[in-house]
């Protein structure tokens, strides 16, 4: 038995410093203390061999092994893995301390144990410069990412690297497979990726294994979900109150048809349908993994396999997500100087989605806020229950849907042309298959010391198959078909990436010099398919494909094959002087094929150069109180990038369209084709961005606190716009370079770790990103170009105008409500007595002033607990979802309690009869500030002692509960100021899209 003695010492830092609260703990057991207000410590019943752990909050953690003393004084040094850290930048890695560009930073452990089944959403409020689009919160959708700002009239979307492999996203990836992410922000550390680096870079590196013990992990989730917010509408009373105002005339209808119609009927009460209510569900969610992770000197493995099901709040499956993944990453050091590795994703999903943002008559989450609640889910009693306009479809051949459960009709509205959203749901069965392997080969040879060659091959294959079958239906005498509808299309996809680049390290004297070099092929092949029938031989289940199709069908085969080639040759040379300065060239030349651009105009040069000083570092600066300032670095770059994320297939040229007419000639059949309407524009190129960035590095108080700070001024030009070609040239449009859109801001970063004696561990870490968006040139003013409209309306009301922001908010500004008859009066802008399109003016912008998050993290022996929040100021959101077309829509609840009556002459909504004027649904009148804070995360885990878990040979068990997305405040009367829809038109416009559920989730992290 090993003999225990006590074991007295003193902790200083390395100024000689005493450090009072050092934790010291026997490793491997719980026996600890901590040193006094001097820095002394004693350590009792301590065995001549065991191995003693301190660690301190911002000083490096040190062992010490006992070797039978009983006096043990140790120094302990700052803590600089924040600076020593290696991260990506493109081709190669870099020390943090030696970035010069604006890069941020995403860790596994920042990623862990979200409820987001997605990648991208992970990333929100986590970092700044990043805002995370929610387009849609149903199971399976994806994420947008905007990276500062919104650089284009069209598409914004970011570079994604995925292990070196450029995907076209990263919601594919399970988040307990990322080892970390990089957001490439400035130009000059995006520039090294060239045409496709103007809106930012998302560089993901997966998980490797690791040299040591192996380990076996399982990591459960289970959450259950519901609607976190639910509209305010008018109920059946308020709803025939505020109709019969707006015309008289209908109070003989809802005599007729309502209160003296047996099918109005619920349980013997006349319906008071709140369509929210019963359409939206208890949704589930689970997700397992398992995985294996080991290495040794000369290889590693890491594997793993995730498993998600997640239904959604919709009543039955229609909205539901599954999702089996694999990941795959190994290498092995062959020889000294040639190692080969491999890393893979593999993915198989099935998507169920159903029809959102959108005021159309079938999409489900908008019509649960316009259908009047007079209609009830369903009759009662089959056939005979059922309204006459039911009775009477059947009677003509047409099928009304019928819940198939209980054999009644759904309820069809006699007031509104919207379609039951039961209805819609049994109406369609629609579904998506999808399977994509994504991965790289690589080889490193290092022939010489400092010199490492890479070669690497990219690849991905895809494949998404995708069904739609709709019976014959009836759902009011609007919407009707006898015909069925059976579509299937089919997208298989190759993309193969070559890459070879050298990389070369070189010390002179206190210089260190880093030249990199490569050149890259990229090709990549599509073949799609689509089908279509109306008649099969049967319309039972089993026959639902295109093989039962009859002759007599009105079939449609289409499909087409698109290929794509580029080529680019790139280079980085960076230089660092005795850690104080350094400076970084990048250089890229782009060249893409005639798919994008013509032969003569297609290739593009790319450079950039940024500097950093680290102040701290300076002699001068050697006697600071380094208690205080632990580092102090400067930096700037200057870059410029390109974006094809607007430039589609053959867009320069003037094609022959086929004119869908054969023509039979000399005995041959000829197709016959005709020209385009687009004049060709050769010299179109791809939108380009220039960038400057300015930013510090700051940590102070032995590093606890962190601090980064960026200022950018970034200006896009020669945006991709459709404008209308000279009538002399016998066409209609020609695709042009017009235009230049500015985005600048500041970012801050900070975080705060630190400890209350040896039991409570805190940290916080904070964010605030600003934004100013502006077309700074684009036509001359009042030029525009037209965005998305609301409901059924005609004219758009959003914008892209040179001096505004882009698709900004214009409408007509109501100036007051007449107190005499409650109709609404709109400002008269040129005075000219009349209230025209020229009354129009600038009403709001989508695009938050600035956006925020914050996570704040507590320790407490075996108990954990993070809040995590993120919110978005200063942006407004036009309420979108009314439709001006009906008189009969059910309305929001500030449209009746805010209206004009005779008993309250000054109210701020006209009357329920002047609220359908059509000027009224087009003005700021349903602009809302769209500003929130959402807390989306507060969760509490507790990890199991290890002393328990060698019984089951486990090494760590953690068991968490979470909370995710109950609390937001906003002043937004809609279900979520979050969700937009998938279009940066319309971004501003709420359509009713999927909401944001409320969830609650159990997990358990174990580790073997």
């Amino acid at each position: 038995m090993q003999q225990q003695k006590s074991v007295t010492g003193k902790v200083t830092d390395s100024t000689g410093s005493s450090l009072p609260g050092v934790s010291i703990v026997v490793k491997g057991t719980t026996t600890g203390t901590i040193t006094d207000f001097d820095g002394n410590y004693t350590l009792g019943n301590v065995p001549a061999n065991a191995t003693l752990q301190f660690s301190f909050v911002g000083m490096k953690s040190q062992e010490v092994a006992v070797s039978g003393k009983t006096s043990i004084n140790i120094t302990l040094e700052d803590e600089t893995i924040g600076l020593e850290e290696v991260v990506a930048v493109g081709y190669g890695t870099q020390k943090k301390s030696n970035v010069t560009g604006s890069i941020s930073s995403v860790k596994t452990e920042d990623l862990a144990n979200r409820s987001t089944t997605s990648a991208a959403a992970a990333l929100q409020g986590k970092v700044s410069g990043v805002q995370i689009m929610n387009t849609s919160a149903a199971p399976g959708s994806n994420t947008t990412i905007r990276i500062r700002g919104f650089s284009s009239n069209g598409k914004s979307d970011p570079l994604y690297i995925v292990d070196g492999l450029k995907v076209p996203n990263i919601d594919y990836l399970d988040t307990d497979n990322i080892q970390n992410i990089e957001i490439l922000k400035d130009a000059a550390s995006a520039a090294i990726y060239g045409a496709e680096a103007g809106n930012g870079v998302v560089l993901v590196t997966t998980k490797a294994g690791k040299k040591g013990d192996g380990k076996i992990f399982v990591n459960t989730q289970n959450s259950f979900s519901s609607l976190a917010k639910k509209m305010d509408l008018l109920n059946a009373e308020e709803f025939i109150k505020y109709t019969s105002e707006a015309q008289p005339t209908r109070a003989g209808e809802f005599n007729t048809f309502y209160y003296n119609d047996p099918s109005s009927l619920v349980n013997n009460k006349l319906a008071d349908t709140d369509w929210q209510n019963e359409i939206y569900d208890m949704g589930y969610r689970e997700r397992y993994s398992v995985g294996f992770q080991g290495g040794t000197d000369k290889g590693s493995l890491f594997v793993s396999f995730n498993y998600l099901n997640h239904d959604g709040i919709i009543t039955g499956s229609e909205d539901s997500y599954k999702r089996i993944t694999g990941q795959f990453n190994g290498n092995y050091q062959i020889k000294d100087w040639f190692n080969i590795g491999v890393k893979n994703s593999i993915e198989t999903s099935k998507t169920k989605k159903i029809s959102e943002s959108s005021v159309l008559t079938g999409s489900i989450t908008s019509v649960v806020n316009l259908l009047d609640p007079l209609t009830p889910v369903e009759y009662s009693n089959g056939l005979t229950g059922a309204s006459s306009s039911v009775q009477d479809a059947v009677k003509r051949g047409y099928s009304p849907i019928i819940n198939p459960e209980t054999g009644n009709y759904y309820g069809v509205s006699r007031w509104t042309p919207s379609t039951n959203p039961f209805a819609s749901l049994k109406l369609t069965d629609a579904y998506t298959d999808a399977f994509q392997i994504n991965g790289t080969i690589f080889t490193n040879l290092t022939p010489i010391k400092n010199l490492v060659i890479t070669s690497r091959l990219g690849y991905s294959f895809n494949n998404m198959y995708n069904y739609s079958y709709q019976s014959p239906y009836w759902t009011n005498n609007q919407l009707y078909t006898n015909d069925l509808n059976l579509v299937v299309s089919q997208l298989g996809s190759r993309y193969y990436q070559l890459e070879n680049f050298a990389n070369y390290n070189i010390k002179l004297g206190k210089s260190d010099f880093v030249a990199m070099a490569g050149t890259s092929y990229i090709k990549s092949v599509a073949n799609y398919m689509n089908t279509k029938t109306n008649q099969l031989s049967s319309m039972a289940e089993n026959y639902r494909y295109l093989d039962y199709s009859t002759s007599t069908a009105n079939d449609l085969i289409s499909g087409t094959t698109t290929e794509k080639v580029q080529v680019a040759y790139y280079g980085r040379l960076a230089w660092n002087y005795a850690d104080k300065y350094n400076l970084q060239f990048n250089f890229r030349a782009d060249s893409y094929d005639a798919a994008y651009l013509d032969l003569q105009h297609n290739w593009g040069y790319f450079p950039s150069v940024s500097a950093g000083w680290t102040v701290t570092n300076e002699r001068f600066m050697q006697n600071r109180n380094r208690n205080i300032l632990s580092s102090l670095k400067v930096r700037a770059s200057y870059g410029k990038n390109g974006s094809i994320s607007n430039l589609g297939g053959y867009m320069y040229a003037s094609n022959l369209n086929a004119s869908g007419r054969d023509f039979y000639l000399n005995n041959k059949l000829y197709t016959g084709v005709f020209p385009s309407t687009y004049l060709a524009n050769p010299k179109l190129r791809w939108e380009e961005s220039k960038q400057v960035d300015a930013g510090i590095d700051l940590r102070l108080f032995k590093n606890k606190l962190t601090l980064t700070a960026d200022y950018y001024n970034k200006n896009t030009d020669g945006l991709l716009v459709q404008s209308a070609a000279n009538l002399t040239t016998g066409t209609s449009f020609v695709f042009q370079n017009v235009g230049v859109v500015n985005n600048h801001g500041v970012e801050f970063d900070v975080e705060w770790k630190d400890a209350i004696k040896k039991e409570l561990k805190y940290g916080i870490k904070a964010n605030l990103s600003t934004l100013s968006n502006n077309v700074d040139k684009y036509k001359g003013a009042g030029v525009r170009i037209d965005g998305s409209s609301i409901a059924h309306a005609t004219t758009p009301i959003t914008f892209f105008e040179e001096g505004y922001p882009i698709w900004y908010l214009r409408g007509y500004k109501v100036d007051h409500i007449d107190p005499i008859n409650g109709n609404p009066v709109y400002k008269d802008l040129n005075s000219d007595g009349q209230i025209t399109e020229a009354d129009k003016s600038y009403m709001g912008s989508g695009i938050p002033d600035f956006t925020y998050g914050a996570t704040i993290s507590l320790e407490y022996k075996n108990f954990d607990l993070q809040v995590y929040g993120t919110g978005a100021n200063g942006n407004k959101i036009f309420y979108g979802i009314a439709r001006t077309n009906s008189d009969l829509q059910n309305r929001a609840q500030f449209m009746y309690d805010e209206r004009w009556t005779a008993e309250s002459p000054n109210s701020k909504r006209p009357s329920a009869f002047y609220s359908l004027d059509p000027n009224y649904l087009q003005s700021d009148a349903f602009i809302f500030s769209g500003s929130y804070f959402k807390i989306k995360q507060i969760q509490l885990g507790y990890n199991v002692s290890k002393s328990l878990l060698r019984s089951i040979f486990a090494s760590e068990m953690r068991i968490y509960i979470s909370m995710d997305d109950f609390f937001t405040f906003s002043k937004y009367p809609g279900t979520d100021p979050e969700v937009r829809p998938n279009s940066t038109t319309s971004m501003a416009i709420d359509l009713g899209g999927y909401p944001v559920a409320k969830s609650v989730m159990f997990g358990v992290n174990l580790t073997f």
